[in-house]
């Protein structure tokens, strides 16, 4: 019987969104930066935090049928085969590029920021908005 397996690929992008998302805030608190940041996130922390836990659920979950009725090795590989090549990268990179863990409080917040007073005025007129809203489908 041949079963189709999806990966957790979509998970482990999701963990690492919630998880950057609570380390820039993070960064934001310890630097005392929290009053620049233009648009606040509304779910913010219970939203990352749940981000974060329920797809660790889903990543732990996700291949119980490689365990049930018996254990089947093929199955359990294609579930989780993305599990130890995802920490391996990471490590890879860390050891190749020879980057460290940086702390809340020395997170670079200050390279290319981005703010308000950097934006250009918003052209109203037809051409330009049916421009924007062109680029914003893509063609």
């Amino acid at each position: 019987q041949r079963r189709v397996h999806g990966g957790v690929s979509n998970q482990l992008s999701w963990i690492s969104i919630g998880i950057a998302s609570l380390r820039f805030r993070a960064g934001l608190k310890a630097q005392g930066k929290e009053h620049l940041l233009p648009f606040k996130n509304w779910t913010y922390p219970w939203g990352p935090v749940l981000c974060v836990v329920l797809n660790i659920f889903i990543v732990l979950v996700q291949g119980w049928t490689a365990f049930r009725p018996t254990f089947n090795t093929i199955d359990f590989v294609s579930f989780y085969l993305e599990l130890p090549i995802f920490v391996g990268m990471i490590l890879i990179w860390k050891l190749v590029k020879r980057t460290k863990f940086i702390t809340a409080s020395d997170m670079d917040l200050e390279t290319d920021v981005y703010t308000k007073d950097d934006m250009e005025p918003v052209d109203k007129t037809w051409k330009a908005t049916g421009k924007r809203v062109g680029t914003w489908f893509c063609f």
